[in-house]
């Protein structure tokens, strides 16, 4: 591949969310490749150090934090542009549409490609959720009435801003083919031909070349992921175990992260008597350790653009039980084969019982976790970055 200069613009960086892990990982090959890498963020969240990035990648934060498109935020993107005599711009950060109007007027006359990568859904986000949510809750036909308008208003302005950013890049990458059809509908699109699909790579350690850990299992449910109530309905996995905690007095529930709702949680767990649940809180290092202890992973978000976690858990055989609520999952898991994958709306008594029946049968549970494995090398870094390595010599050709 051609050595180019290439800039990721990101909201948030150093930061621990999957979006900034990608960017780590894609900024260390490129870089590794010979290109010349520069991070663009609006902010910074944690300590540098602790992301991993080459130190031969240049990393900037715009002066005032806000990627709204005016004068000095312009001057200073395209002063970045010059100063590494950047080829091709990421945006990372492609919704909302002004932070694409900032990157254009920035890039304007130079010879600088602009490809825009969606890290979640193309018909759905969090914000639009929380509409939804906030007019389900609504208690009397005024203030549902108003909740409606927000939420009509919030979903028209996500179906314009894809339009519109979609038009105004060379190139838009959205996570599965899947989505494709989805965001073209979504958006009202009268062709697509610009859009491409690169999934997630497995972004820890594997461990492909020994599978020893398989055979020393325990009988642990895990969940792994920010603690909200929002879109990851860490609830829900609270209210399976509910259900299943009895009958299965060996067994027991490990939720690695943090989140805003820990606290909510927490004393849903005390309230309700629920055992052998334990909260790790923030862990620094990649989830492995719990990855090889655990024997079933559970997702129950209502969105997840991919489920980064998922394929990590199914590289060292924890065997999903997923809500099928995005498209996306159906690219990961072969309902069945390798995990189950519940339907929509969602459904405890069904989850529960796919979780039950993998507690129940070991046979079934060490099968599934082999195939789980094994599929799970689909995802294997090289074959995804060797998707972006043609994605950018396309662009430039």
């Amino acid at each position: 591949m051609k050595t180019y200069s290439i800039l990721f613009f990101i909201g948030k960086y150093p930061n621990f969310g999957g979006t900034e892990r990608i960017t780590t990982l894609l900024a260390n090959h490129f870089c590794q490749q010979g290109c010349s890498v520069t991070i663009l963020a609006c902010e910074s969240k944690c300590d540098m150090s602790l992301m991993g990035l080459d130190k031969r990648v240049n990393v900037y934060w715009l002066p005032n934090s806000s990627p709204k498109p005016n004068a000095s935020n312009v001057r200073y993107v395209r002063h970045i542009l010059q100063k590494h005599q950047i080829n091709i711009i990421f945006n990372q950060w492609c919704l909302p549409f002004f932070v694409t109007v900032m990157l254009n007027w920035a890039r304007r006359g130079m010879n600088v490609r602009l490809i825009s990568v969606l890290h979640g859904i193309p018909n759905c986000s969090k914000k639009l959720l929380i509409a939804q949510d906030k007019m389900r809750m609504a208690t009397n036909p005024l203030e549902k009435a108003v909740r409606n308008l927000a939420k009509n208003i919030t979903d028209w302005s996500i179906r314009k801003s894809i339009k519109w950013v979609y038009y105004h890049s060379d190139y838009y990458v959205l996570l599965s083919p899947r989505f494709i059809p989805l965001m073209q509908d979504y958006a009202s699109l009268s062709d697509v031909h610009k859009v491409l699909a690169i999934g997630n790579p497995i972004t820890i350690q594997t461990s492909y070349s020994s599978l020893e850990f398989l055979k020393k299992k325990e009988k642990q449910i895990l969940y792994v992921g920010r603690l909200d109530k929002e879109n990851k309905r860490v609830d829900r996995v609270l209210q399976v175990w509910q259900t299943l905690q009895s009958k299965h007095p060996d067994w027991k529930l490990v939720l690695v992260g943090d989140g805003p709702h820990r606290t909510e949680l927490e004393n849903y767990v005390h309230e309700n008597r629920l055992e052998r649940v334990l909260f790790t809180g923030f862990i620094k290092e990649d989830p492995i350790a719990y990855y090889k202890q655990s024997a079933i992973l559970l997702l129950t978000s209502d969105l997840e653009g991919f489920g980064l976690v998922i394929v990590e858990a199914m590289s060292y055989g924890v065997v999903p039980v997923v809500y099928g609520s995005y498209e996306s999952v159906y690219d990961i898991i072969t309902d069945g084969r390798d995990g189950f994958i519940t339907h929509t709306p969602f459904d405890c008594e069904e989850m529960s019982e796919r979780v039950a029946t993998l507690m129940n049968d070991t046979a079934l549970r060490q099968s599934m976790s082999e195939q789980a494995v094994e599929s799970s090398k689909r995802f294997e870094l090289s074959n995804i970055l060797n998707q972006w390595n043609e994605l950018i010599t396309k662009v430039c050709e």
